[in-house]
């Protein structure tokens, strides 16, 4: 019976000390921030505030639902229109 105990123990402290090494290395690679957002390496989260956000890159979203939208200077309620719409590289000023 004590055999079995110790057959078993043994790996189980090694996969143990094995498990908690890997999670260590994990640890002291996470590098933290440097400065306060919009300062530093990470960009200021985009809030539900009530003020004008900025966002540069891309911004993807998979369901938008708004009862307005502002395109450059224009709000626009219940429409979306801009000078010109591009898709890609490929834009248009009109329609025909």
């Amino acid at each position: 019976m004590n055999e079995n105990i110790k057959a078993i123990t043994i790996p189980a402290i090694i996969m143990a000390v094995f498990a908690i090494a890997l999670g260590w290395r994990y640890v002291l690679a996470w590098t933290g921030p440097t400065q306060s957002p919009a300062n530093g390496n990470i960009e200021a989260p985009i809030t539900s505030l009530g003020v004008e956000q900025v966002k540069s890159g891309d911004l993807a979203v998979t369901d938008f639902v708004a009862d307005s939208v502002t395109v450059g200077a224009v709000n626009n309620v219940g429409a979306v229109t801009s000078p010109k719409f591009c898709i890609g590289t490929k834009c248009i000023t009109s329609w025909w």
